[in-house]
């Protein structure tokens, strides 16, 4: 493998892995005004079916650099949390990462890449030679961290200090994360989430169906059968609520495909100004929709 990946590579296995509900351990060192966080438990998720069909897709990039550095993502790996307090943009994200990291390993490859390593109150932190790459520091064995320098030396000045995340968003992580493997919870707006399409023509703009949604929370649940997933949409009134709910049936009827399938079969329910979704998707379809998977059929 280059050498000089290596860094960014771990970087990119960190990011791209969404049971109990979240750490709060780990939700606590994430920032303060945080308005959006991803979760996922790794073990939980890699455990089910589709957890290890998705394992058996992993990029080849990820396997050398697991033979690299003895680290192994489907046992090493338990629980990933990412943060921003600005949604849609991607320079304050923050990555928190729980497992058994072989840090001094880590640590000694990522010098020999080029990467700078010095110490921040007696942490130590990777800074990739790549301009612009996020910075990664290991706070003990089991919890690592990357996103920008400042974003990470925040983080161990919180740890240092035993802060504890409090505010709105902490209720809507726990609801989202207390049945799931894989979730996500915002207090920002949801349309702030979404780009806009490339597209003005587009028959569906998914703006119109996310503009009423000022919090939201949703999880996956995976089983033997593949995953059910359930969300929770909060809106300005009650009429915006069912609103909200008659569109996305409506929409639902006018998809085709798989996904559509799934859609159909949902139960979508408005109270008060809340909307609420569950729906489940079967294995075969996980399977069908896996980008590797897809490449593979396009392949034949």
């Amino acid at each position: 493998m280059n050498r000089q990946a290596i860094v960014p590579v771990l970087a990119l296995l960190i990011a791209g892995t969404a049971s109990a509900a979240v750490d709060p351990a780990l939700l606590n060192l994430a920032m303060p005004d945080a308005k959006v966080l991803y979760g996922i438990q790794v073990q939980a998720t890699l455990a089910s079916p589709f957890g290890q069909f998705a394992v058996s897709h992993l990029p080849a990039a990820i396997t050398r650099f697991a033979a690299a550095t003895g680290f192994d993502v489907a046992r090493d790996l338990q629980e990933v949390l990412v943060a921003s307090a600005h949604p849609g943009d991607e320079s304050d994200v923050l990555i928190l990462a729980r497992g058994t990291f072989p840090w001094d390993k880590l640590v000694a490859v990522a010098k020999t890449t080029g990467a700078t390593v010095y110490d921040y109150h007696g942490v130590s932190v990777i800074t990739p030679p790549e301009r612009d790459a996020k910075v990664l520091a290991f706070l003990d064995a089991s919890t690592l961290v990357v996103g920008s320098e400042t974003a990470v030396r925040d983080v161990i000045d919180r740890h240092a200090a035993s802060a504890v995340f409090a505010g709105p968003l902490l209720q809507k992580s726990q609801q989202a994360s207390v049945n799931a493997q894989a979730w996500f919870a915002t207090i920002s707006p949801l349309i702030d989430m979404v780009p806009a399409p490339s597209n003005s023509n587009s028959a569906f703009n998914p703006a119109v169906l996310l503009d009423s949604v000022i919090e939201t929370w949703a999880g996956l649940h995976f089983d033997n059968f593949g995953v059910t997933v359930f969300a929770e949409a909060l809106t300005h009134s009650d009429a915006e609520a069912q609103g909200l709910a008659t569109f996305l049936k409506l929409a639902a009827g006018m998809l085709k495909g798989t996904p559509a399938a799934a859609l159909q079969n949902a139960q979508v329910t408005a109270r008060g100004p809340v909307m609420r979704i569950s729906l489940s998707v079967a294995e075969r379809d996980l399977e069908r929709s896996f980008p590797s998977a897809a490449l593979e059929r396009a392949a034949r």
